[in-house]
């Protein structure tokens, strides 16, 4: 299965990443391939540069490490067996259990390598270069680095995270588009849109905090799970409402229930973050409303640490997209 991923993700990168639309918005050549380093142990992922003869940068190998897929495996049955998540569905029923858990791999792998992606094309791999004064710009970004070089500044590594996962994001709708539909039938005995979407955002926070919950160094260097998420919903809100044409390919979006508001799709998906923190994990509201809130301020600093920080000199884009 794990090899099949990475076949997927290689033909949609090859799809999207090195199209020539895209690659008009790239301010050099560059190309991106995606694979598993299957001799790495490490719960890892990172990003390598590959130079030609004549020491210019031609491509980024981004891998993920097999220890990660494994680790993400077992995590992925663990959450697939807990019966609150998932409309319950999962309760005692091996073979929906399976599905779970295979959805929420494809969903994880996919988010990973557009996440490392987005560290990429943002400048942040480049930047780390230069920070280390390495000419030949091939120092290794290491998602996971316990000894890196922004600990002096972590309000900018946190700042670096939220842009990947920007990045990230908005791309899940490739691989979400080609499964939910025959997923929701398995798993809900029909089509079921709303479920489909909450399913979907689930998949996003339980990633965030696996990574949490690893007590690596990561909890210091990158932003909450609830932050993470107040992020990459803004962002995905945003793709849906710039670009309408692509849902017709994704699970119904229903605002009927809502009342009349400036950002329905935002609302829509803030719902399911009430769903998953006070309905699942049973926090109180007045806390959710508390880090929802410091949320958005910390995303609101994003755009001044990284112009602070000079990265737009290191971007791999001509212009954001």
């Amino acid at each position: 299965m794990y090899q099949e991923l990475i076949e997927q993700i290689n033909n949609l990168s090859k799809n999207y990443f090195n199209t020539p639309e895209i690659n008009g918005l790239y301010n050099q050549d560059i190309e991106f391939t995606f694979k598993v380093n299957d001799l790495k142990p490490e719960i890892n992922a990172c990003i390598k540069p590959i130079f030609s003869d004549s020491d210019v940068l031609k491509r980024y190998d981004i891998e993920i490490y097999i220890g990660l897929i494994d680790a993400l495996k077992e995590y992925s049955i663990k959450c697939s067996t807990n019966h609150n998540l998932f409309h319950g569905v999962g309760k005692n029923n091996s073979k929906k259990q399976e599905k779970i858990s295979n959805f929420l791999l494809c969903m994880w792998v996919h988010f990973i390598m557009f996440h490392e992606w987005g560290h990429a094309i943002c400048g942040h791999a480049k930047y780390k270069n230069y920070k280390n004064k390495n000419e030949r710009q091939n120092a290794i970004w290491l998602e996971n680095d316990e000894a890196d070089i922004f600990q002096e500044n972590i309000n900018l590594q946190k700042a670096m995270e939220l842009e990947a996962d920007s990045k990230a994001a908005p791309f899940l709708f490739h691989p979400f588009a080609l499964i939910w539909e025959n997923y929701s039938n398995d798993l809900y005995n029909k089509t079921n849109d709303d479920y489909a979407w909450t399913d979907f955002v689930i998949a996003i926070l339980l990633l965030f905090e696996f990574f949490q919950d690893r007590k690596r160094g990561i909890s210091n260097t990158h932003p909450s799970p609830i932050i993470r998420i107040h992020a990459c919903l803004m962002h995905i809100a945003g793709e849906l409402k710039d670009k309408p044409h692509i849902q017709e390919y994704l699970p119904k979006l229903n605002f009927s229930h809502l009342p009349e508001n400036e950002d329905p799709i935002y609302t829509y998906f803030s719902e399911k973050l009430v769903f998953y923190f006070i309905a699942i994990k049973k926090m109180q509201e007045d806390e959710f409303i508390k880090e929802q809130l410091f949320a958005n301020i910390f995303c609101g600093k994003v755009g001044e640490v990284v112009k602070q920080a000079g990265l737009s000199n290191f971007r791999l884009t001509k212009t954001a997209f």
